[in-house]
């Protein structure tokens, strides 16, 4: 648990979307250009004056049964943010080679980057059926299926992945997630461990087994936050876990050491300024907490708790008038705030 003044932290998970890899395979399924040609050419106005595309088409226009070539095409048109332009040279490579699995991860990843889930999962549930022996197939769709909170699918896709690849640490990963959202916590920490078993530089998972552990005062969670600090020294997420978590259990100085390598990497996190606020305050330094609120506050000036408590902080000072000015801002920023709602009384 933590401290019911102290803002709860927010963990965005940035997951890699694929990896993609050259790979080859004979001409089939060229019904597909259809879809192929479906692709709004508006994008290529500006993804086609690049180098690497010119190149490239000049190379297709010598070689038009070469899949590979526009696999290659699609991932440059991908990085120049032309998704559209992207996804019409994934199906042309589907359409000359049905049976490359990274061409349909590909394709889906484009639909899975515009949040264009449902498609990405048809694409995929074809893809399974074409490639019943793809794992790599069934690991996406597993995660996708996740995605959609289909929960049940998506973990009979990836029981059947960590069954057959042990050291398979993608699908250790969303089988985790699967378990986390469902409220498993003791089976998603053993897939979690499964998946930096099998991959020690997989920071997503120190990650999130890290929280689930702090959730339950684990000391286990230090370990955690420490291997994904090492991973990603600038993390600023890890490193507020851990500072978190000391706090939450009575080790303030070092949770005041730890925010400090956070505001040197990230001078605006307003919640590490609101919790060095939180500890001076509870040591009664009530000076350095209201700076530390000030500091909160400019960085985030709709930050109603930072009012209230640099509105304490001045209260405490002797500071009537300031106080009441900073729990009118509270209410205004959050009118629920029945702390402030009462401190307001308090001073009137």
């Amino acid at each position: 648990m933590i401290f019911s003044k102290v803002r709860k932290a927010c963990f965005v998970i940035i997951l890699p979307l694929l990896v993609l890899v050259f790979a080859c395979r004979n001409d089939r399924n060229a019904a597909t250009w259809q879809q192929a040609d479906q692709a709004d050419t508006t994008e290529a106005g500006i993804a086609d004056n690049i180098p690497q595309v010119k190149q490239l088409t000049a190379q297709i226009a010598a070689d038009t049964a070469n899949a590979d070539l526009y696999f290659l095409r699609g991932n440059v048109y991908l990085q120049a943010n032309s998704p559209k332009q992207a996804s019409a040279d994934f199906y042309r490579a589907l359409a000359l080679d049905s049976l490359n699995s990274t061409y349909y991860l590909a394709a889906a990843g484009v639909f899975f980057m515009q949040k264009d889930l449902p498609t990405a999962i048809k694409l995929l549930e074809k893809a399974r059926q074409t490639l019943p022996d793809s794992l790599n197939i069934k690991t996406e769709l597993g995660k996708y299926y996740f995605y959609v909170q289909a929960y049940d699918k998506s973990e009979t896709e990836l029981t059947m992945v960590t069954g057959k690849q042990p050291q398979n640490a993608e699908a250790w990963f969303w089988l985790g997630m699967n378990h986390r959202d469902k409220k498993e916590n003791g089976k998603a920490i053993e897939c979690f461990n499964r998946a930096v078993q099998a991959d020690a530089s997989f920071y997503n998972a120190y990650m999130v087994m890290a929280n689930l552990q702090a959730a339950n005062k684990d000391k286990k969670a230090l370990d955690n936050y420490a291997k994904a600090i090492a991973l990603d020294t600038a993390s600023v997420e890890a490193r507020y876990g851990k500072a978190l978590f000391l706090q939450n259990n009575g080790k303030t100085k070092e949770a005041l050491t730890e925010y400090r390598q956070i505001v040197l990497i990230d001078p605006q996190h307003a919640d590490t300024h609101y919790n060095v606020g939180y500890i001076y305050f509870n040591n009664k330094d009530y000076e350095t907490a209201l700076k530390s609120f000030t500091m909160a506050i400019g960085t985030s000036p709709t930050f109603a708790k930072a009012y209230y408590m640099r509105g304490l902080c001045a209260e405490k000072l002797g500071k009537t008038a300031n106080a009441r000015t900073d729990y009118e801002s509270a209410l205004k920023f959050d009118p629920e705030l029945s702390m402030a709602k009462e401190a307001l009384t308090r001073v009137q």
